[in-house]
């Protein structure tokens, strides 16, 4: 999701800049996103930008402040640290399958399977399950997509074991 971000066009070219971004990112639900961008550019520290957003978000947000402050400050952290981070990986060899809401809270320009496929050797699809990401998570449904993809796998690997060992 961060490195989405990022190529969506996150453009910063010091410290200040990434935070005057990342919380107008934040911000993007409740105003438009030039709406504060001068007000947080203005302010002479981090801590202080933080405080002018949590203002801002007071009356949308129910979430407690403390909290607020620290999805911020941990997204602002992950997309600093995502701008010198290079994948180097082995492909994982496990099954793997993604499960997608239909009705995602997030709409990412990544591939359908959000570029799983390069990273699993074993990748298997795409199920969706009816939902956004956090009301599939009760989904009856969803609890039986999984137990048939770990019964179906693991019959697979219980083979290949046992002609290994043959």
């Amino acid at each position: 999701m961060v490195q989405d971000l990022l190529n969506r066009g996150l453009k910063a070219t010091n410290d200040m800049e990434m935070q005057v971004s990342v919380l107008c990112l934040l911000m993007l639900k409740y105003y438009p996103e030039e709406s504060y961008k001068e007000i947080l550019a203005k302010c002479s520290s981090s801590e202080e930008r933080l405080e002018v957003y949590l203002k801002a978000i007071e009356g949308f947000e129910p979430a407690d402040v403390d909290y607020k402050r620290t999805e911020a400050i941990a997204l602002y952290v992950r997309i600093k640290e995502s701008f010198n981070y290079e994948q180097s990986y082995e492909a994982i060899k496990a099954p793997s399958i993604l499960f997608k809401p239909l009705h995602p809270l997030y709409q990412s320009s990544l591939s359908e399977n959000y570029n799983l496929s390069t990273v699993c050797s074993n990748f298997q699809g795409v199920t969706y399950i009816e939902g956004n990401h956090i009301s599939i998570l009760e989904s009856r449904i969803l609890a039986e997509e999984i137990e048939k993809f770990i019964t179906n796998n693991q019959r697979v690997e219980i083979s290949s074991y046992n002609n290994e060992r043959k």
